[in-house]
């Protein structure tokens, strides 16, 4: 479109307008305009015009009235818009000043306004080490982005972390992603945030629950503990079959040994993120059904002998939830004269609460005999005896063998060697007895050793004198 004195065409500006709120159609040329005129091309309509020159009042469209606004500067103000005020606006400026007219476009969007979405999980609960995934629900409305933030700070997202429109993906969740989230959800027009989600990232507790028992003054505690967990692990302690006290985590309980007396129970239950355990503690002297009173161990001398015993109780009842041993303390003996062993080069012993060993080094004929384990724990004492034979090393026969034939062929190899000195001895006399005629000085080897002049014997072997300590 062509304009006369230097008239001037600008593209379309576009502008994001939200139903039922207002928008602005922004003049940003020189403040010399005098007269402005703004045309919606939906209806051909003038919808506001202004003589700015001699300050005179904006004249609206019927139309207009009551929504309008045409402000000194030449911009445009709509309120309340709806969805029939998107489209082209044209607004035509006389400058007077600079006499010239130019002319500018406006396209007007009109979006609906963004409600507040919802933030939820796929999961009531978040365990760590299981995957969670977290949905920004936008309830259909129209939306161009999506971010989430943890405590008011934006997500980062990574390989663990995956951000995937209006979901975000922990594969899998830490304890570390524990925080308050929010999400926030935008169009071209608005925004607007969720409600905040608390994120409380919780864990099992380590392995199972465990009962057992510390001996006091004139009693003991009874320990019931499940720890490591979050939340902390619920816990109830029954007493001969009674109901006693619940607490968390860890509980203690002083009882006196008057009120404890053989076969009595004490049982733990615990529950935590829907897992349950239970444990049972037999108060008994210490049992081991597998021990045979008789136990005999035979080891090779100079072998290592491994003498073992692991307390199991005696006692088990349908009724009763995992039956635990009560702790005891392990001692070892010699049963010659009950000498006690410890730990040194020749022995070692190790011991838990319901287990111990002891190994004999470098085994003798000397270590033969019995052996005796005393345990104890607060309800009684127990000896549990081993007998250990130690038996002669005997060679094997492919062993035997062996040395017998290399015995022969080392018989035999020195056969050989003797049979060629002695046939060279044979031939060096007549050797010797030419050169004796020819030579005045037959012997001289025979004085060679340090020492007086020796005699000299013709019929002796002119090698005779130089093996050491030869005596003349």
């Amino acid at each position: 479109m062509a304009y006369p004195n230097g008239s001037v065409s600008a593209p379309a500006a576009v502008v994001d307008g939200t139903i039922g709120r207002s928008v602005y159609l922004n003049l940003d040329k020189s403040p010399t305009i005098s007269e402005v005129s703004w045309i919606m091309e939906k209806s051909q309509k003038v919808i506001a015009e202004r003589n700015i020159k001699y300050e005179k009042e904006p004249i609206y469209d019927p139309w207009c009235k009551g929504r309008c606004e045409l402000f000194r500067n030449g911009s445009l103000k709509l309120r309340e818009i709806t969805y029939e005020d998107q489209g082209i606006y044209t607004v035509d400026v006389i400058d007077l000043v600079k006499f010239t007219f130019w002319t500018a476009e406006y396209d007007l969007h009109i979006y609906p306004y963004l409600s507040a979405p919802v933030l939820k999980s796929d999961n009531q609960k978040f365990i760590r080490g299981t995957d969670v995934t977290l949905q920004c629900d936008a309830g259909g409305q129209t939306v161009t982005s999506y971010t989430f933030y943890r405590d008011g700070q934006k997500i980062i997202c990574s390989d663990r972390v995956i951000c995937r429109g209006s979901f975000l993906d922990f594969t899998p969740i830490s304890e570390s992603d524990s925080g308050q989230y929010t999400c926030t959800i935008q169009n071209h027009s608005s925004t607007n945030t969720s409600n905040p989600l608390d994120v409380t990232v919780s864990w099992y507790p380590e392995g199972n629950i465990r009962c057992t028992v510390q001996p006091q003054n004139v009693g003991v505690y009874l320990i019931c503990s499940w720890p490591g967990g979050q939340p902390a692990a619920g816990l109830t302690i029954f007493i001969k079959n009674k109901l006693n006290q619940t607490l968390f985590n860890q509980k203690y309980q002083n009882v006196s040994m008057s009120s404890i007396t053989q076969g009595t129970s004490f049982t733990c239950t615990g529950t935590q993120l829907g897992r349950n355990s239970s444990c049972t503690l037999i108060f008994e002297p210490p049992q081991c059904p597998e021990h045979n009173e008789h136990s005999e161990i035979d080891v090779i001398e100079g072998e290592t002998a491994v003498l073992t015993l692991n307390l199991q109780p005696e006692s088990r009842s349908q009724n009763l939830p995992s039956v635990q041993v009560l702790p005891a303390n392990f001692s070892w003996f010699y049963d010659v004269d009950s000498i006690p062993i410890k730990n040194d080069q020749k022995f070692l012993v190790t011991a838990n609460d319901t287990f111990s060993s002891l190994h004999i080094f470098g085994v003798t004929k000397m270590e033969s005999g019995k052996y005796f384990c005393r345990v104890k724990n607060v309800i009684g004492m127990r000896d549990f005896y081993f007998t250990l034979n130690v038996e002669s090393r005997v060679l094997n026969v492919d062993v035997i063998a062996g040395i017998v034939i290399a015995t022969l062929v080392g018989l035999t190899m020195a056969g050989v060697v003797v049979y060629f000195i002695l046939k060279r001895k044979q031939g060096k006399p007549n050797a010797l007895a030419n050169e004796k005629r020819t030579s005045p000085q037959s012997h001289i080897y025979g004085n060679t050793l340090p020492g007086p002049k020796q005699m000299q014997y013709q019929e002796e072997s002119l090698y005779g004198n130089v093996l050491a300590g030869r005596k003349n």
